[in-house]
C-alpha cells in the first residue's frame, strides 16, 4: 500500500505525529490532496523554531509562512548556539509580530539584547488574541531602570493573561530583587535558581517587601552553603528559617532539602512542595529532609517527567532517606549501571517513552544480563 492509498482520517492521524514544521517541510508542494489536508484541514498551527539549521528556517520563512501566517498561534524562537540570531534572521524577512494577527503564544529563549526583547514586545501590543508569554533562559542582568522598562512593556501587553519568565539569569540578589519590585500584583511565581542562596527569613522578607499578593510560591534552588561550619548544623539552621508561622502556617508552604553526594559531585538543593519542576536528579542514598508532615508527601512529585536516577554505596552521615519519594508519571529515565533494586518501588516503568543508561568507565564487558 502507498502512502496516497490511505484515507484521509488516517492522514491526518499521522499528522499529528508531527510538528508542524516537520509536517510543512515533509508535504508540502507533494500533490494537491497533500496540499488540501496541510493548509484546509490544518486551522492551526504551532511553529517551533528551536534546533532548526538555517537552510530549513529559510525555505520556511520564504515558501511557506507567508501562506500560514494568519493560522499560526503559537511560535517557538531561540537564540542559542544552535540557532544564533534566529530573532534577527526572523524580523529580517520582514515578519514582525505585530503580522500574527492570531497568535496566542510566544515563547522565547536564550535571549541576552533587551533592547531586541523590547522591540519584540511592542510589535505584541495590538494582537487580540496573544495571552501568553513565556521568556526562558534569558540574561535579565540589567539595570534596575532597563528592568523596570522591560516589566512596564510586559503590562502593557493588556490580553495578556499569562507570563513565565524559566530560569532567567541574574547574578545577584539585588537583580532579583529589582525584578521582583516592578511585579507587586505577583499572584503566582516559579522560580529555579542555582547562582543565589537564600534561606528562609530572606525569601519571606523578598515576599513580604516586594510581592504582597503572592498566592503561589513554587522554589528550586540549588547551591552551596556559604560557610564551611558543621554540615549538619547548616541544614538543621537552613530548614529552622522554613518553619516559621509565615512559611507553615500562614501560607503551608513546605520545602524539601536534599544533598547528594558522589565521586563526581556534591549537590545541595532545596524546593517547595509539591515539587514543581519537571526535571529531578535523585540519589538512592542522599540526605533527605522536610517541613512537610509525612502524610502530605502523597503525589509531591507527580509533576516528574524526567528523572535522573545515581546509585550510590553508602548512606550520607550514616543515615537513610529521611522521606520516601515516589514517582509515577516519569516518561524520560537516566541511570548507571548499576542500580539496586529500589528503582522499581519508586518508579512507574511503564510509563516510560525513552530510557537512557550510562555504562561504567571501569569495564569493557559490563554485563546486562540481571537486568
Amino acid at each position: 500500500m502507498k502512502l496516497e492509498d490511505l484515507a484521509n482520517e488516517i492522514l491526518l492521524d499521522l499528522f499529528e505525529l508531527l510538528d508542524d514544521i516537520q509536517l510543512l517541510h515533509a508535504f508540502n508542494g507533494l500533490n494537491s490532496r497533500f496540499n488540501m489536508l496541510l493548509f484546509t484541514r490544518f486551522q492551526t498551527y504551532h511553529l517551533d523554531f528551536r534546533s532548526i539549521s538555517k537552510h530549513n528556517f529559510s525555505i520556511v520563512c520564504q515558501q511557506y509562512l507567508p501562506t500560514i501566517i494568519d493560522q499560526v498561534i503559537a511560535l517557538h524562537l531561540s537564540n542559542n548556539n544552535e540557532t544564533p540570531n534566529l530573532l534577527q534572521l526572523f524580523l529580517s524577512y520582514g515578519f514582525t509580530l505585530n503580522r500574527f494577527n492570531h497568535l496566542q503564544m510566544l515563547s522565547l529563549y536564550h535571549m541576552d539584547s533587551l533592547s531586541l526583547l523590547n522591540e519584540i514586545l511592542l510589535q505584541c501590543r495590538h494582537l487580540s488574541y496573544f495571552t501568553r508569554l513565556n521568556l526562558i533562559n534569558c540574561n535579565f542582568d540589567q539595570k534596575e531602570t532597563e528592568i523596570v522598562y522591560l516589566i512596564n512593556n510586559i503590562w502593557s501587553l493588556s490580553t495578556l493573561t499569562h507570563c513565565n519568565l524559566d530560569n532567567i539569569f541574574v547574578s545577584s540578589i539585588y537583580s532579583l530583587e529589582n525584578l521582583f519590585r516592578s511585579v507587586p500584583n505577583l499572584y503566582y511565581l516559579t522560580i529555579h535558581t542555582s547562582s543565589i542562596f537564600l534561606n528562609g527569613y530572606e525569601w519571606q522578607n523578598i515576599i513580604f517587601n516586594h510581592l504582597p499578593k503572592i498566592k503561589v510560591f513554587r522554589l528550586k534552588m540549588e547551591f552551596s552553603f556559604p560557610t564551611k561550619k558543621n554540615k549538619e548544623e547548616q541544614i538543621e539552621e537552613l530548614l529552622d528559617s522554613f518553619r516559621t508561622y509565615f512559611w507553615i502556617n500562614e501560607h503551608q508552604w513546605f520545602i524539601q532539602y536534599n544533598y547528594i553526594q558522589t565521586n563526581a559531585f556534591n549537590c545541595d538543593v532545596l524546593y517547595t512542595l509539591p515539587y514543581a519542576f519537571e526535571n529531578l536528579t535523585y540519589a538512592s542514598t542522599q540526605l533527605s529532609k522536610s517541613t512537610c508532615p509525612e502524610n502530605k508527601m502523597f503525589q509531591c512529585f507527580d509533576r516528574v517527567k524526567i528523572l535522573r536516577y545515581l546509585n550510590q554505596n553508602q548512606y550520607i552521615f550514616n543515615e537513610s532517606n529521611t522521606y520516601s519519594s515516589r514517582f509515577l508519571n516519569v516518561r524520560h529515565l537516566e541511570i548507571d549501571l548499576p542500580f539496586n533494586d529500589q528503582l522499581f518501588t519508586i518508579i512507574l516503568l511503564d510509563r516510560l517513552v525513552s530510557l537512557h543508561i550510562t555504562l561504567p568507565l571501569y569495564s569493557d564487558h559490563f554485563s546486562l544480563e540481571g537486568y
